[in-house]
């Protein structure tokens, strides 16, 4: 089963396709109902992100980036701050939040059925395109042998995103709003603002 998962994981190349192996053997590894994926720059709040679910109405492009982009880099931080390892999270014992009290779209009601995630990232060391993995679920699923997985199939999970093209919101340029004010000007040339959009 764990090879067929990896095997799969090469063979995607839609959107359609990365929700059928994200709800099929990878569940018996990672279970959960929403994924969260989410890469850019997150220190200076360029950040691009994917929901995938099967859940009605949680789907990327019905979300408010504003309130979500937030929430995504508060996991980011918290990822950094435990040395870059795998976590997952338990409703309502925690600090960092997931009921999504703040974020005001289907998403949110979605997110207050949760009550556990599974949170892990690849930094990339040689630009500044980290990524995050937010796996959620209902069910208070993911202990350490769901973190262990999590690790292993990390590389297998970022293989499949990169092979789906953006959505046509996704490839919009960013809203200069979304990032710092100092970004534009002061941090990032004209070409390295285009390169990031």
């Amino acid at each position: 089963r764990y090879f067929k998962v990896i095997q799969d994981a090469v063979d995607i190349r839609n959107h359609y396709e990365l929700l059928q192996w994200l709800q099929g053997d990878i569940q018996s590894y990672l279970p959960h109902e929403i994924m969260i994926a989410a890469w850019g720059d997150f220190n200076l709040g360029l950040i691009r992100h994917d929901i995938v679910s099967d859940l009605p109405g949680v789907r990327t492009e019905h979300y408010n980036a504003e309130l979500l982009h937030p929430f995504l880099r508060e996991m980011f931080d918290h990822w950094i701050d435990i040395g870059k390892k795998s976590f997952s999270l338990v409703s309502g014992k925690t600090g960092i939040t997931l009921e999504g009290s703040s974020i005001k779209c289907a998403l949110g009601g979605a997110l207050k059925d949760m009550r556990s995630s599974l949170i892990h990232g690849i930094s990339d060391e040689r630009g500044r395109h980290d990524c995050l993995y937010v796996m959620l679920s209902s069910k208070v699923t993911h202990d350490e042998l769901a973190r262990k997985a999590m690790q292993i199939l990390l590389p297998y999970l970022d293989t499949a995103l990169r092979q789906v093209a953006h959505l046509p919101r996704q490839n919009e340029k960013a809203n200069p709003q979304d990032a710092p004010s100092e970004t534009s000007d002061e941090l990032l040339s004209s070409r390295e603002i285009e390169i990031m959009n």
